[in-house]
């Protein structure tokens, strides 16, 4: 009798950022030694297989017409995590992008009473370790890319 629910992001903003993760953690070596090994192969195979193109890969995407076991876990659709239930199955879905704004909804929908404080993420930006550089400038060239894009 679990109160369920999840948040997610906007497809296109979630597709580029796995994109750029998967392409550019793995080039650096000091990022190398935190990636997954299927992580890596990902990106490699970005790399190789479609030159390095979010565009490349995104039309290779949409001719698996749904088949999604041998494409990587960052790029398979968040529905298909949720079990035979599907999304009729969750008591909420919110989104990631009204992140503060959603968990407000996310308190009223529940009969859970849950901590009222809403999230600050400002101070958590100040905990981020100095190794993050390297996802800063993933962050800005995503950036880049959804501007050539739009």
């Amino acid at each position: 009798n679990a109160f369920r629910f999840t948040f997610v992001r906007e497809p296109a903003d979630r597709y580029l950022s796995a994109f750029y993760y998967l392409l550019f953690r793995g080039i650096t070596q000091s990022s190398a030694t935190t990636i997954s090994p299927h992580d890596l192969l990902a990106g490699e195979m970005l790399q190789r297989d479609f030159a390095s193109n979010p565009l490349t890969y995104l039309r290779h995407l949409e001719k698996l017409n749904g088949d999604w076991h041998h494409v990587p876990l960052h790029f398979r659709p968040a529905a298909t995590y949720l079990g035979a239930a599907g999304v009729a199955g969750l008591h909420f879905v919110g989104r990631f992008e009204r992140l503060e704004d959603e968990y407000v909804r996310l308190l009223n929908a529940s009969e859970h009473r849950l901590d009222a404080a809403p999230p600050h993420l400002g101070h958590l930006r100040k905990a981020i370790p100095s190794e993050a550089a390297l996802d800063i400038e993933m962050v800005s060239r995503e950036r880049e890319a959804r501007a050539m894009w739009e």
